[in-house]
């Protein structure tokens, strides 16, 4: 025989028992794990609780499905199932062996996760209990919330019967790393089955298993690893069965869908429709239908309706809701329900309408058609969830580019794809990165494709699970480049597999843009699999040489991608597991119990019992001084529980470097500190004169005391030796941690005080040329956000005290010019926006305005209102620089002026303003204004406001008001029409100027009076039957003749017979509307005569004209005439500037 081909034939059954043994591995681990969570929720359901015996169970099941043996199985089966037996579990024992030697240091993990796992090991039935029963043994602090199927119950009851067998809570991470083995195992046998070359099925394998959403949670109890890696082990096993339908794949099927539909609140979406497409393709493929259609259903009853027993079944019985703990509406949730059985049957209706076409000889390219069919009902989808009509249109919105100047592009997008898109060529982080720094989940900072930064490198180092913007890896927007050229080889090639990898990729993307929130890595962990897919299909033998090497590269860079981030994230486990073990073996050799301050990451609590470090509850105020614990805001707090340390009789004092030997034998004398004795460098020992709280404050206050070693600033009280020992390993522990590129957390916590102490001196050093340059401003700025990160917020008194006289110091500076406004600025509000309340009185002067002497009712200072009452002064806080008083008043114009806050916190204003204007080198300004009369008594209205200073009516002689320089009006105010109106001005002497054209109408200009004479009018209404009346007038028509004083502008006349407005013109005349010719006369004089006469010989004609223009009669006005003729209205519109109060 020919050796090649020998040694082909040799190959090719490698190759098969390989994948079978692959296939039997993967299969039996997720019946297994199907068996126990299904029989934890029938021990649920009958009343039970967890017991050793479930996790038993696990191993049992797992044994027996790796030794069954189907009829029609090749010998011999022994090799296969020995092989399955030892692989399967050699991936559990790894798993869980490596669960065990970690610490779950994530937040959901630490404050909820592990507490629910620990109450249903401990006995909780989520079925009948209402409430978490309490741990025996008192190391739980609080409940978490009794609903939790949104968490993942599925995976909480595999975990807690792990924690109940193996007696350690860590252990209940254990599934995350078995699932991820499992990924491995069935994406080897399922593209071994696609024919491609063992290498590089296994790479593909591996690295499908490596989906960096599962390698972020693997040592943590979350569960978004798991909703992808059963995910993926749902498409492999449909490939599977495809080329293999054994009875342990199919089973191995159904089991993968029920655990999905429980791993999470999504789990069901994901289920339902990726469940449907694998489904659909296999029936397309020449699967039995009802086997398919039995496993589906099977599936999907056993998850809902046992498995998930009690967070759908009770859920929906009990609260109306369908889809467990969220809030939702029963008809939300049945649109839900409603759009994924429509895609359901849409897809059996299909198949049963293709198979009948292809029965009758019809030639259909049936997954080229299934695949547009799943993207067209994808879109009808969205019109159907939740009324999505409007939000089609912004579901495509482009991106919006921000400005920055921070590498990279910062884009805002506005549609699910945009964003989507924005995420995959953004840095990788926690969350998208902002302009300013911080974080903001709608912008993003895109990068160059295979460009790598530090700053993603550090994001997976420092352990954090919940990777969004860019959290498939550095290299993810690279992939999706290449996976588009290679499917678009694969289009042109016609490749014979293009329409199996379209329709995946369709159903893939149908999940993931359904997703309100697709830009998140870690809630569609899936998105994974798209560009491994193209790569299984792309390496095809069938497929051109160019296509196949192409493909060959894509699966390179997603290697070199997840193997970046598993790089970075097991460096980072590695340095900080190591840290937090040092740290608590630190801590067994401080006296017992310890003062720990746990916040709401209770199940911290685990880790001191494990590591038999006894402790005590203690509140954040008795916790001045601590060690904080890695990745939590768990402190262990200095000194032993129930102990108050006493005042000590001698202190230790390290004295800054630039102390001279008189200067500190001075300060000594000073202090009170006696018989010194020298220790090293510059640290001496003293006996304390005056051991009092007052005497230690001023030693620890002065200037030339740099530290005291072994003694409390913050509590005033001495340190015993076995704290100092446990600092000084924190702080070995801080350098390894630096050294290893953990720059985030830190165990000893800075002191604030010395941190913003260091901050001023850099100040100091920068201030040498007498100006600080921006550039120089910037680095101030990251080294100030550097030291508030160590800061425990608002807890922490002494932190706020030291930042609130850093940001008096930093204005201080910006008013002497020393620092630029914007540098300054953004240091003050740096501080601000890190939670940290800063004392108002750092951000700038506290000044002083009266102007209670005034007429005003208003006062705002820059555009911002500081009081609407001025019967006292106002207190207002503002930095050095300009600003502007505005007297307000919202309806006209408004008198204002200009001042100057000075760096020492005094006003100066404009010299012109003394005589009107107190204060100036002071804080306290008083506005004096300028005394002014008015005298309208001449005018025959019978309310007249001057805007914003008050209301004049009534006054039978002149009134005297106190106004400032600046423009002012008079409104007549009429209530229910036109006001007539003008405007006047106070010059900066007091007196008084308006419009010449006025002059006939008014008396008093350039004098400190003004009299207001008006015109005389006369309205002839004696053509009417009924009364009239002009809106805004005190006085009545005597046999209807109206005589009265008008100013300038439009009035309103009527009557139950007509309604009309005519004008009064600067000229003493009246004008009117010519619509209004045929009823009323005297147009250019000063009588208006209102005849109200009929005309023609139609019928009666009543003319109602409702009118408004601006105050003062301006040309362009609007008129609305409604005529009435005959049952016929007319309507007519004329246009003008909308300035109508009225209308």
């Amino acid at each position: 025989m020919n050796p090649i081909l020998l040694t082909s034939q040799e190959s090719s059954k490698r190759t098969r028992f390989l994948e079978r043994i692959a296939v039997r591995s993967g299969s039996s681990i997720l019946i297994a794990l199907a068996a126990l969570e299904l029989s934890v929720a029938v021990t649920f359901m009958a009343g039970g609780a967890i017991t050793e015996y479930h996790f038993l169970l696990f191993v049992a099941v797992l044994l027996a499905s790796c030794v069954y043996r189907n009829r029609v199985e090749i010998k011999p089966l022994w090799r296969v199932s020995a092989a399955s037996l030892v692989l399967s579990l050699l991936v559990v024992f790894a798993s869980f062996v490596l669960a065990g030697s970690t610490l779950d240091l994530s937040p959901d993990g630490q404050s909820a996760q592990m507490l629910r796992i620990s109450h249903l090991a401990s006995g909780w039935n989520p079925v009948y209990d209402a409430e978490f029963i309490d741990q025996p043994d008192g190391y739980i602090l609080a409940a978490a919330e009794t609903r939790f199927v949104d968490s993942g119950l599925g995976p909480h009851m595999a975990a807690a019967s792990a924690v109940k067998f193996l007696g350690n809570i860590e252990y209940g991470k254990g599934f995350n790393l078995v699932l991820m083995g499992t990924v491995i195992l069935l994406a080897l046998a399922a593209t071994l089955g696609l024919s491609l070359h063992l290498r590089i099925a296994v790479v593909l394998a591996i690295v499908a298993a490596l989906n960096p959403v599962s390698v972020v949670q693997s040592l943590t109890t979350y569960v978004d690893g798991q909703v992808g890696a059963l995910i993926a082990c749902l498409m492999f096993l449909t490939m599977i069965l495809l080329r293999r339908p054994t009875v342990l794949a199919t089973a191995a099927w159904v089991a993968t869908l029920g655990l999905l539909v429980n791993a999470k609140i999504t789990g069901i979406a994901f289920a339902l429709i990726i469940g449907t497409g694998a489904l659909v393709f296999l029936l397309w493929k020449g699967f039995p239908p009802r086997l398919g259609l039995a496993s589906f259903f099977t599936g999907l009853i056993l998850g809902i309706g046992v498995i998930g027993f009690n967070g759908y079944v009770l859920e929906f019985v009990r609260h109306g809701r369908i889809l467990g703990g969220r809030d939702l509406d029963l008809a939300a949730n049945l649109r839900l329900v409603v759009v994924a059985a429509a895609l359901a049957l849409i897809a059996v209706a299909a198949y049963w309408l293709f198979h009948k076409l292809e029965a009758q000889g019809h030639s259909i390219d049936k997954l080229q058609i299934v695949s547009i069919g799943l993207v067209t009902t994808f879109f009808v989808i969205l019109l159907v969830i939740g009324g999505l009509v409007d939000e089609v249109p912004s579901f495509m919105k482009m991106a919006t580019i921000v400005e920055s100047d921070d590498p990279g592009l910062l884009v805002q997008p506005s549609g699910k794809i945009t964003r989507a898109l924005s995420s995959i060529f953004s840095e990788s982080g926690v969350m998208p990165a902002c302009c300013d720094g911080g974080t903001d989940p709608t912008s993003y900072r895109i990068k160059i494709p295979f460009q790598v930064r530090n700053i993603e490198f550090s994001s997976f180092r420092h352990l954090n699970p919940d990777h969004r913007a860019g959290g498939f890896g550095p290299w993810m927007s690279g992939a999706f480049l290449i996976s588009c050229v290679v499917l678009l080889l694969m289009w042109i090639q016609k490749s014979k597999s293009r329409s199996d990898l379209r329709f995946w990729l369709a159903v893939i993307l149908a999940t993931v843009l359904l997703f309100p929130e697709p830009w998140w890595a870690r809630l569609v962990p899936h998105a994974w699999l798209i560009p491994l897919l193209i790569v299984a299909y792309g390496c095809q033998p069938t497929n051109r040489r160019a296509t196949q090497r192409l493909a060959q590269i894509l699966l390179l860079i997603v290697s070199v991608n997840a193997g970046m981030v598993l790089y970075e994230h097991a460096r980072g486990q590695i340095a900080i597991q190591s840290a937090m073990n040092r740290t608590m073996l630190a801590l067994q050799k401080l006296p017992q119990p310890v003062p720990v301050y746990f916040s709401n990451f209770h199940a911290a609590a685990f880790r001191f019992r494990d590591y038999g470090v006894e402790y005590v509850d203690t509140p954040a105020s008795n916790c001045p001084r601590y060690l904080k614990m890695l990745r939590s805001p768990v402190r262990v707090c200095a000194g032993s529980a129930g102990r108050n340390d006493a005042i000590p009789n001698e202190i230790n004092v390290r004295w800054i470097p630039e102390i001279t030997r008189g200067q500190r034998s001075s300060v000594e004398q000073f202090l009170g500190l006696d018989s010194g004795q020298f220790v090293e460098d510059r640290t001496w020992t003293y006996d304390l004169r005056d051991p009092t709280q007052d005497s230690l404050q001023a030693i620890i206050t002065n200037q030339f005391v740099e530290d005291t070693h072994g003694f409390s600033r913050e509590t005033l009280t001495s340190v015993g030796p076995d704290w100092q020992e446990v600092l000084a390993e924190a702080q070995a522990i801080d350098s390894n941690l630096m050294e290893a590129g953990i720059t985030d957390f830190r165990v000893v916590q800075p002191d604030p005080r010395d941190r913003i102490e260091l901050l001023e001196a850099n100040v100091q050093v920068l201030l040498e040329d007498g100006k600080i340059i921006p550039e120089q401003g910037e680095e101030l700025i990251r080294d100030l956000r550097s030291a508030i990160r160590f800061f425990d917020r608002a807890e922490d008194a002494n932190a706020m005290e030291n930042l609130n006289a850093f940001a008096q110091r930093v204005l201080s500076l910006m008013g002497a010019g020393s620092l630029p406004t914007n540098i300054a600025m953004e240091l003050v509000n740096s501080i601000s926006e890190t939670g940290i309340p800063v004392d108002n009185s750092f951000a700038g002067f506290s000044i002083s305005l009266d102007a209670s002497n005034l007429n005003y009712s208003g006062l705002a200072v820059d555009g911002t209102n500081a009081s609407t009452r001025l019967i006292e002064p106002v207190g207002v806080m503002l930095i050095p620089g300009d600003h502007r008083v505005t007297l307000t008043n919202g309806l006209g114009p408004e008198p204002a002026f200009d001042f100057t806050v000075e760096a020492d916190g005094t006003l100066q204003f404009d010299p012109s303003l003394d005589p009107l204007i107190d204060g100036r080198g002071t804080r306290a300004m008083v506005l004096r204004g300028t005394p002014v009369t008015i005298d309208l008594s001449a005018l025959s209205y019978n309310k007249i406001d001057l805007v914003g200073a008050g209301n004049l009516t009534g006054a039978t002689g002149p009134v005297s008001v106190i106004l400032m320089p600046g423009g002012h009006g008079l409104t007549m105010t009429t209530g229910r029409g036109p006001e007539p109106a003008f405007d006047f001005t106070v010059e900066a002497d007091g007196t008084l100027q308006f419009d010449p054209s006025l002059d006939p109408l008014i008396d008093g200009r350039g004098t400190r009076d003004m009299v207001l004479h008006g015109t005389r009018i006369s309205i002839d209404a004696r053509g009417l039957t009924a009364s009239f009346s002009v809106e805004g007038l005190t006085i009545n028509p005597v046999e209807q003749i109206l005589v009265a004083n008008f100013m300038p502008g439009a009035h309103r006349l009527q009557s139950s017979e007509i309604d009309f407005v005519f004008t009064v013109t600067p000229d003493l005349t009246v004008d009117y509307g010519t619509e209004l010719d045929e009823g009323i006369s005297g147009r250019g004089t000063p009588t208006l005569i209102v005849n109200g006469r009929k005309s023609g010989n139609g019928p009666e004609k009543m003319i109602v004209v409702t009118a408004f223009g601006d105050a003062l009669g301006a040309s362009r006005r609007v008129i609305h005439l409604r005529q009435v003729v005959s049952n016929e209205r007319l309507a007519r519109h004329f246009w003008f500037a909308p300035t109508c109060s009225y209308c």
